[in-house]
């Protein structure tokens, strides 16, 4: 019946030499429709390997989207929400900005992919991304954490005496004293 429906739909099925399980399965799953048994039957009489419920699945599975969807996936990890290219996006943000937040994070994984992940799904993903790296803290750094190192810079006072100048309005100061010097000088004839 499958095996004619799919005939039918001139869908070729490509079983990968590599994935037994999807061999096996698709191999029952023909095996039971050749049979002229019901399918309550034919699980009585043999030992098929999964139950009646995932038959049903398969089947319908094999018959809307092909060999591909019976791939045992678990290796990838269980109920991913997030895709590869969503990892790698994560991946780029978090090196190209070590400490970008994951409030940040989330924000631009539901705007970008559509994804809601969880701040512990987003540190979940940060540690499985790099688990070399040492554990995220919350909240703001505290000054302990994170000094700074003073540095001598032998022009840093001027900096200082230039914005304190501008803030009190000697250059503008400077400019207009100019200006009436140079004007009470034009109106001499020397």
């Amino acid at each position: 019946m499958l095996s004619d429906a799919i005939r039918n739909q001139k869908i070729k099925i490509v079983v990968d030499k590599g994935d037994d399980r999807t061999k096996s399965i698709i191999a029952w799953i023909d095996r039971i429709e050749k049979s002229g048994c019901t399918i309550a039957e034919f699980f009585e009489k043999f030992n098929v390997p999964f139950s009646r419920s995932q038959y049903y699945l398969y089947k319908n599975r094999l018959k809307d989207f092909g060999e591909s969807s019976l791939r045992d996936k678990r290796s990838e990890g269980g109920n991913r929400k997030l895709t590869g290219e969503g990892e790698a996006f994560v991946a780029g943000c978090v090196e190209s900005n070590a400490d970008i937040s994951l409030q940040w994070i989330q924000e631009a994984l539901s705007k970008r992919f559509g994804v809601t992940l969880s701040p512990s799904g987003v540190t979940r993903l940060l540690q499985r991304l790099n688990p070399d790296r040492e554990n995220r803290t919350r909240g703001r750094r505290r000054d302990n954490e994170h000094k700074v190192e003073a540095k001598h810079n032998s022009c840093g006072g001027f900096e200082l005496i230039i914005a304190l100048a501008y803030h009190h309005g000697w250059p503008q100061m400077t400019a207009d004293s100019i200006k009436k010097c140079v004007e009470s000088l034009k109106r001499k004839k020397a």
